[in-house]
């Protein structure tokens, strides 16, 4: 994955900038989309045989990029995000480790990730998923503190559904996961040339995860996730590790009871292997705010809000990023 230009002002004067001119586009692009999909001819009608977005009690699932969910079916997901730290004080540190100041400076993130599911039979299929993200400071200061990284993992797995109702599903996956990453520190290079400017680590982990999904109504539906797994942990020097992820999303579709093409969602995250950040110090937490073109039975297109705050192992430092990812979901 190619590192974007990213440098730009800090301070919460950019995040103002950005809520009145990007977010704005960035909305109106996801209903331009909805509205030319809703155009298409008649003869481009999804037949009645394809498969479509997944469904429990009359209640479509509004699609997110924050938790998998808990359907063994055939589905294309793409998605690229952006997000950056707010008003972040980073430390520099001195010979010896010691803090000798702090910077003013975001971090910027660019993520992007595509996953592959494919339904073998109703019980069972497989999964194929990458994704990539690379870091970088706002200001030249903070790159010198943090430096700079770039990650992607490629997985394989497969997802069985345990049991299934009216109402709701529970099924489980079995995914393994090669991650490579690359990590620049200027900080410690300056200190130490015989470091090297730059290393990277390719740490292996697999999981193992259920996922349940019950459908309220038309208008409600509730979708959890857990998974736990073991493998070569980034924020304990890459050694061997156990590691669990919980989430849990709220998905409300307009769609059905009021014939508006719409759905939200709201969630909730907590992450014991945030790669995000590899000095992360405890469980990263995050939460979702979700809204999604629900016109068409086997696509959709959201908007994800997601802040994630990260505990870092600089004085009792937490990190907090707020960020915006579009994803689409093609169901076939």
């Amino acid at each position: 994955m190619s590192m974007y230009p990213m440098s730009r002002a800090t301070g919460s004067g950019s995040w103002r900038e950005f809520f009145s001119s990007v977010f704005p586009r960035l909305l109106l692009g996801v209903i331009a989309v909805g509205v030319l999909a809703q155009a298409r001819p008649a003869h481009a009608q999804v037949d009645a045989g394809r498969h479509q977005l997944p469904s429990k009690n009359e209640h479509v699932f509004v699609p997110t990029t924050f938790i998998p969910d808990a359907f063994v079916d055939t589905e294309l997901s793409l998605g690229l995000g952006y997000s950056s730290s707010l008003e972040t004080d980073v430390p520099i540190f001195g010979p010896g480790g010691q803090q000798i100041a702090t910077v003013e400076g975001d971090l910027l993130f660019i993520t992007g990730g595509f996953e592959f599911n494919c339904a073998l039979r109703d019980w069972i299929g497989f999964t194929a998923r990458f994704n990539a993200l690379a870091r970088s400071g706002g200001n030249t200061a903070s790159i010198f503190a943090t430096g700079l990284s770039a990650a992607s993992s490629f997985g394989l797995g497969w997802e069985f559904r345990l049991k299934e109702s009216d109402r709701s599903m529970l099924s489980a996956g079995v995914e393994v996961n090669r991650t490579s990453i690359t990590l620049v520190d200027v900080a410690a290079f300056v200190e130490d040339v015989s470091l090297g400017l730059s290393r990277t680590v390719t740490p292996l982990f697999a999981s193992a995860r259920a996922q349940y999904a019950y459908g309220v109504n038309d208008l409600v539906g509730l979708s959890a996730s857990a998974s736990m797994g073991f493998g070569e942990n980034p924020r304990d020097d890459y050694t061997s590790d156990w590691f669990w992820k919980v989430g849990g999303v709220a998905s409300f579709n307009l769609n059905q009871r009021y014939d508006v093409p719409l759905g939200f969602a709201l969630g909730v995250l907590t992450n014991s292997y945030p790669l995000s950040v590899e000095n992360a110090d405890g469980n990263a937490w995050a939460g979702l705010a979700s809204v999604a073109y629900m016109g068409r039975p086997d696509f959709a297109i959201n908007l994800d809000m997601t802040y994630e705050r990260v505990p870092i192992d600089y004085n009792d430092v937490t990190l907090g990023y707020l960020g915006f990812t579009v994803g689409l979901t093609y169901c076939f």
